[in-house]
């Protein structure tokens, strides 16, 4: 069954994650444990662990706590889990610690399959050829669909376009999803926009 749908829930509110900073109100909250309850998850422990060290490197706003779900997610997805289900995190807090409120946190997930890149395939480019927007994504049909790597290659098409003067490009991610096969063909909307005056 093939399945169309918009990337952006997947791969935008993660990039703007990583992206933000980690100030704001104080106390933040850091995270001293956190348990991934996700019975026959076949993630191997090595992973789960890369992703628990990733969440507990951030310190988190009390009215953002759902952040760590949302960091949890990317993790799963990066590896594959395109569909992967995360609860709100369960919270309980420990008291101060040397600089931040500190807490023990649980999320339970629900894996899901595991996807492969099938393709990846564009429209609306006139600027660059299809050729050189495919390089800027380190994926090959096959591989495992990591949503990190996509986000990388969406940013590298931002900056190539911006070489050239082109401030108001905008890549569209699509994703066609095949659950028969579990695979995912990604398809990018090229929205070029007008050229600046700052291009070479």
């Amino acid at each position: 069954m093939l399945i169309r749908g918009y990337l952006f829930s997947f791969l935008l509110l993660p990039v703007a994650l990583l992206g933000q900073s980690s100030g704001g109100p104080v106390p933040q909250i850091s995270v001293r444990s956190l348990t991934i309850d996700c019975a026959g998850c076949q993630l191997a422990q090595q992973d789960q662990q890369q992703i628990i060290e990733a969440v507990k490197s951030h310190t988190y706003r009390p009215d953002s706590l759902n952040e760590i779900a949302q960091r949890v997610r990317y993790g799963f997805q990066s590896r594959g889990y395109f569909k992967v289900v995360v609860s709100e995190p369960s919270i309980a807090l420990l008291g101060r610690g040397a600089a931040d409120e500190e807490a023990n946190v649980t999320v339970s997930v629900t894996e899901g399959e595991k996807y492969q890149l099938e393709d990846i395939v564009f429209t609306g480019n006139t600027v660059f050829p299809t050729a050189e927007l495919r390089s800027k994504f380190n994926l090959a049909p096959g591989d495992v669909f990591d949503v990190d790597k996509v986000r990388r290659g969406l940013e590298l098409l931002q900056e190539l376009y911006a070489s050239k003067g082109y401030e108001r490009f905008a890549p569209v991610p699509i994703t066609n999803i095949n659950d028969n096969k579990h695979t995912i063909s990604l398809h990018i909307q090229i929205e070029e926009g007008d050229r600046g005056t700052t291009g070479g």
